[in-house]
């Protein structure tokens, strides 16, 4: 049984709805066998990549009430992180029930029971599937762990979230607004 549940694999933050005053955003997947999933909730591992994709940040969520989504938006926040990232890659260890909700486990994390064998396995797995190294002609051996691909939140639209680019053109705006001042004081 893998540690790793599931995976979303260079999810764009343009397209995760980050909520609004008073509405919960979500951090939507899907997968032929399970249907729509929010991974909100997750726990694991994630990764922070660039517009071309270079890795930039890599953390994990699990410790307390801490969730991937929280996390994420986190980022998105931060005066240091806000601009270098515009994929994540994440890797789950909550599975997913039947009706598309992420298990819990009593002590908060789930009993991981597999071979030495197995484990190497699931950690090269996850090192090649964000690496992906050229010289690796087989790609990583993912036996039991699911890949959800992102979805839209028919929310995305009215996120009050902004995006780079209106937080670039408000900073380019406050800049100019400054220089102006400046100028007039000289």
């Amino acid at each position: 049984m893998p540690a790793i549940k599931n995976f979303g694999y260079l999810w764009d933050r343009n397209r995760i709805f980050w909520g609004r005053p008073n509405v919960a955003g979500s951090l939507l997947g899907s997968h032929k066998d399970y249907g729509r999933v929010d991974f909100r909730d997750q726990k694991g591992i994630y990764i922070l990549h660039t517009d071309d994709l270079k890795v930039v940040y890599i953390g994990q969520v699990g410790s307390g009430n801490n969730a991937l989504f929280d996390r994420l938006r986190q980022h998105t926040k931060s005066d240091e992180m806000w601009n270098r990232w515009r994929f994540v890659s994440w890797f789950g260890w909550r599975g997913v029930n039947k009706d598309c909700s992420l298990t819990n486990y009593s002590n908060g994390a789930p009993s991981i029971k597999a071979s030495s064998e197995d484990f190497l396995d699931e950690v090269e797995a996850v090192l090649l599937q964000v690496a992906e190294p050229t010289l690796n002609r087989q790609g990583p051996k993912w036996k039991d762990t699911i890949q959800f691909k992102q979805e839209d939140d028919n929310r995305l639209e009215v996120s009050d979230l902004p995006t780079i680019a209106a937080r670039q053109a408000d900073l380019v705006d406050e800049i100019q607004r400054l220089s102006d001042r400046i100028e007039k004081l000289k």
